[in-house]
C-alpha cells in the first residue's frame, strides 16, 4: 500500500524510547492536572526512557510551574493559527531534532486521561489513527465537513463525505511514521 498508515501493517513494533507530545495555550492548571498525573502514573513510572514534552504559550505561573514538574516544557510564540493547527509544525520540528526517540504519541492535553500505558504493547502498524464515532462521517459532522469544504472545495468534500473521521487528537506511531504523517 502507498498509505503510510498501512504500509507496514501487521508488523509488531515495540517502542522503547517514546515521547508523548502535546500543546497547551492559555489553559489553567486546574483543567490540565489529570493528564499530567495520569501520564506520570501509567507511563512515566513504568518506562523511565519515555518522555513527556509539552509546547506551551500564554500560561500563568502556576500552570507553567506544574507542567515543568511533570514534563519538558517548550515555550512557543503563538502565531495567527490555532494551537490545534500550529502544534503539528512544533511536533515535526521537535521530532526532527531527537533521533533517539523511536516513537511518539501526539495527543490533546485538556481532555485526555491515561488509563494505561499506550506504549506497553507492541504496535500492530507503524501508524495508529484512532477513529471517531462511526455514526459520524466526514460529510455529516459539522466541523469536519466545513474544514473540508473550505480547504478543498465542495467537489472534493462530496468525494470524501462517506469516509470515517480519524482522530487527529491522538495519533500513535514510530518516529518515522509520525514524521511522514506530519509532513503530509
Amino acid at each position: 500500500s502507498d498509505c503510510p498508515a498501512t504500509a507496514r501493517r501487521g508488523v509488531s513494533v515495540q517502542l522503547k524510547r517514546p515521547a508523548t507530545l502535546g500543546a497547551v495555550r492559555g489553559l489553567p492548571w486546574g483543567g490540565l492536572w489529570p493528564f499530567f498525573e495520569s501520564w506520570t502514573q501509567h507511563v512515566g513510572r513504568r518506562n523511565p526512557d519515555a518522555r513527556l514534552v509539552i509546547f506551551g504559550a500564554d500560561l500563568d505561573v502556576e500552570t507553567e510551574t506544574e507542567i515543568r514538574r511533570h514534563a519538558t516544557l517548550i515555550p512557543f510564540n503563538p502565531g495567527a493559527q490555532s494551537v490545534n493547527v500550529e502544534r503539528y509544525r512544533l511536533y515535526a520540528d521537535w521530532l526532527s531534532t531527537h533521533p533517539d526517540v523511536d516513537g511518539a504519541l501526539l495527543t490533546d492535553v485538556r481532555d485526555v486521561v491515561f488509563q494505561g500505558d499506550p506504549f506497553a504493547a507492541p504496535l500492530e502498524a507503524e501508524l495508529v489513527l484512532p477513529l471517531e464515532d462511526p455514526l459520524f462521517t466526514l460529510g455529516c459532522e459539522t466541523n469536519n465537513a466545513e474544514w473540508l469544504r473550505t480547504l478543498y472545495g465542495r467537489e472534493r468534500w462530496a468525494e470524501l463525505s462517506a469516509l470515517p473521521i480519524a482522530c487527529s487528537g491522538t495519533v500513535l506511531g514510530t518516529s518515522a511514521a509520525i514524521s511522514r504523517y506530519l509532513d503530509s
